[in-house]
């Protein structure tokens, strides 16, 4: 890939989480045994003074089409649960988007050594107004790698 592709950018009043795609495993020769293209990314996820910054995190196409799914559901009734999380992960990334009246709350936890137990526990807060360009983004990486994402959102 020449440049980088955001998967997602989830925006809150008290920080970010960012999901880039920099590198995609055996595409479009072989897809991976969890769901999609095995894919490698920058995450930067940055809440009040804490953050992380990795271009090492790695993740699949599946997980993204999967929280694509859910988020989109939750966007349209403004309620309900979306989670994000990668199967069998090397490096853990999750978290739950909880929509509830067009508020957003976002709980999750990243580990970057599942050796070690050093973990980034995590809250955001947000709404519905910042989720147009976030579905729009996994769109977008849908429509790329995955044939079964309709063109109607």
């Amino acid at each position: 890939m020449e440049e980088n592709m955001i998967a997602f950018d989830i925006k809150g009043t008290n920080g970010e989480i960012k999901l880039e795609i920099v590198e995609v495993y055996d595409f479009p020769e072989r897809t991976s045994f969890r769901d999609g293209y095995d894919i490698r990314c920058k995450l930067t996820i940055r809440v009040g003074v804490y953050a992380v910054a990795t271009e090492n995190y790695f993740s699949c196409t599946g997980a993204l089409k999967s929280f694509y799914s859910d988020l989109k559901k939750c966007y349209e009734i403004l309620n309900g649960t979306a989670n994000y999380e990668v199967p069998w992960p090397e490096n853990e990334l999750k978290f739950n988007l909880n929509f509830k009246d067009g508020k957003v709350f976002i709980v999750g936890s990243y580990r970057d050594d599942p050796m070690y137990s050093n973990l980034l526990n995590f809250e955001l807060n947000s709404d519905q107004s910042y989720f147009i360009d976030v579905l729009k983004d996994l769109k977008t990486v849908g429509k790329k790698f995955d044939k079964n994402i309709k063109e109607k959102q």
